[in-house]
């Protein structure tokens, strides 16, 4: 615990030293490494400050409120891993350079709609944040549950109103792939009309199915705070990587 903690310190202040000269990759890079150490400098492209000044990536902690969404055999609920996972994307990102909205952060629904209506009044001011300047991108963080508890691994969506979106989905299903988990061979899948905020977005966006809470191994891994950030690690990897190159 010693020798990690003073890991993350070193780490620390070589983030705070590059910051200095806005090298985005290095200090994403450098907060990657702390944390899973697969994760090279050749596993990213670096964002100049060019590219990233104007760009905002909107992160979307899926579900709140009275709306828990999936959940696991032991009672964790989805809602709360969606936003642990989405802070932790933000942060990276931030550090990283770019702009970033949460649609929230806190134990929330983002509605005042009636009752019966309030899932879609909750969707549609999700869509309504991710859409209000014409350089965002939305990604949405979830988690997946499936009735055969075999059914394991994070896949991720795409919104099939902007090719962009493809990119992006296949950015980040690989980079996990390529540094946490090997053995997934998911591929990525365009959304149906059942997932509304892809379905109707004007703008790049993509939804990540962390894994499946009905999944024993996925659910003990998504609760530990370690895995987590290796995760996020690798989303924010994946996303600097496609922006950078599209740049």
């Amino acid at each position: 615990m010693d020798a990690f903690l003073k890991g993350i310190t070193i780490s620390i202040k070589l983030m705070l030293f590059t910051l200095l000269f806005t090298a985005a990759g290095i200090i994403l890079y450098v907060i990657c490494a702390a944390f899973h150490p697969s994760i090279t400098p050749q596993t990213l492209l670096y964002a100049s400050s060019d590219s990233i000044e104007k760009q905002i990536i909107v992160i979307d902690p899926g579900h709140g409120g009275e709306d828990g969404g999936a959940v696991g055999a032991d009672g964790t609920l989805e809602k709360e891993l969606n936003l642990a996972i989405a802070e932790n994307v933000a942060h990276m990102l931030k550090y990283s350079g770019f702009h970033v909205i949460l649609t929230r952060e806190d134990d929330i629904m983002l509605t005042d709609g009636k009752p019966g209506k309030k899932k879609q009044a909750d969707l549609r001011e999700r869509l309504r944040i991710a859409e209000q300047a014409n350089e965002n991108i939305l990604v949405s963080i979830h988690m997946n549950k499936f009735p055969d508890q075999r059914v394991h691994g994070l896949q991720v969506y795409y919104s099939k109103n902007q090719p962009f979106s493809q990119e992006l989905a296949q950015a980040v299903q690989q980079t996990v792939t390529d540094t946490i988990e090997h053995d997934n061979r998911r591929p990525i899948k365009e959304a149906t009309s059942a997932i509304y905020v892809l379905h109707n977005a004007k703008i790049p966006a993509i939804l990540i199915e962390c894994g499946f809470l009905s999944n024993p191994s996925d659910l003990s891994r998504l609760q530990d705070e370690n895995y987590q950030k290796q995760l996020s690690c690798a989303i924010s990897a994946a996303l600097i990587n496609c922006l950078s190159s599209q740049s």
